[in-house]
């Protein structure tokens, strides 16, 4: 008779970190959003992910069809949250920074790393992987956002992204010790731990005089650049809903 070939599909979603290979890039924009606010927030002020997105706290007024990828008004059941994001020096609160995951935050490899993602060589100083478990890794970061950088942002609505959620909010960029006392406003950096990955679509980018609001929805982000443990081994990191790796077994 035919040989018959059986071949199981299994699904890691357990994250070590993110390993791209020599032509394949971790689909992560070099964005950092605010994981869980210190203290309550204000009414009207800057979000965070834990409130806004797994307990639910966000507003679902958008959906991206299944046939065209467009976003569309409309309730899919996924919570939303706006990103605040400075565009010119403000000592306003914000949910959101950019982050130097090997782009010297220079604005041309910034844009890069948005359309197109993260390369090995931009993981150089990780040596080529990028491990987040279990201490996080730490990024030189920044508040404000370049301009031409919201056209990239609008020109990926609705694609699945990776993004990488920072423990607390940063201090500002003036009492940061990283700052130089004599560098320009908006190359100033400070630092911040990330340790969890998330999946989200853009679903709206707004400008307004000097920030602009982008509203995000999670998603499911299959990668084979995800960084998983051996099959079998036994581990205590914790499961991402966000996060998953494809592996064919027989």
């Amino acid at each position: 008779g035919d040989a018959v070939a059986r071949a199981e599909v299994t699904a890691e979603n357990r994250i070590l970190g993110f390993q791209p290979g020599s032509n394949v890039r971790v689909p992560l924009l070099p964005m950092a959003i605010l994981s869980r606010q210190a203290s309550s927030t204000a009414s009207g002020g800057p979000t965070d992910w834990v409130s806004m997105i797994e307990q639910r706290g966000g507003a679902d007024r958008f959906t991206v069809d299944p046939e065209s990828g467009l976003v569309v008004p409309g309730s899919d059941g996924l919570p939303e949250m706006t990103l605040q994001c400075c565009l010119s020096e403000s000592t306003e609160p914000t949910n959101t920074c950019l982050i130097d995951v090997g782009s010297g935050l220079h604005t041309e490899e910034l844009l890069r790393q948005v359309y197109s993602g993260v390369s090995q060589s931009d993981l150089s100083s990780w040596g080529g992987a990028l491990p987040l478990h279990p201490h996080g890794a730490q990024f030189a970061a920044k508040r404000r956002f370049p301009r031409t950088l919201l056209s990239a942002l609008r020109a990926i609505i609705g694609q699945p992204r990776l993004c990488l959620l920072y423990q607390q909010a940063p201090m500002s960029e003036a009492a940061s010790p990283d700052s130089a006392p004599h560098s320009a406003a908006s190359l100033r950096a400070y630092r911040v731990t990330c340790s969890r990955p998330v999946g989200l679509r853009i679903l709206q980018v707004r400008r307004a005089p000097d920030r602009v609001q982008i509203v995000v929805q999670p998603t499911v982000v299959i990668t084979p650049t995800a960084w998983v443990p051996q099959p079998g081994e036994a581990t205590d990191i914790p499961a991402n809903p966000y996060v998953y790796k494809i592996f064919l077994t027989q």
